[in-house]
């Protein structure tokens, strides 16, 4: 993606189904990083999951430094 604006849009779904996380790479590490801190718990509960679908140690990296997270639906996530 280009930009955070269009990660957000794709993790935004309503309905998300099993086709969501596709279309997340490895070039949007960056914004699912910054998505981490979004006001809204559920939007950075997403980019967590959505940083687990890639298989990369960056992503795996990003994922335990939530795990300090003062939410604790972020961290568990």
């Amino acid at each position: 993606m280009e930009n955070t604006h269009d990660v957000k849009s794709i993790l935004s779904q309503i309905e998300p189904d099993e086709n969501l996380f596709k279309k997340i790479t490895e070039d949007d590490i960056p914004q699912l990083q910054s998505l981490l801190n979004n006001a809204e718990t559920w939007m950075s509960m997403r980019a967590i999951f959505a940083l687990g679908t890639l298989n990369n140690n960056l992503a795996f990296e990003i994922i335990k430094g939530a795990c300090k997270d003062q939410r604790s639906e972020v961290r568990v996530a």
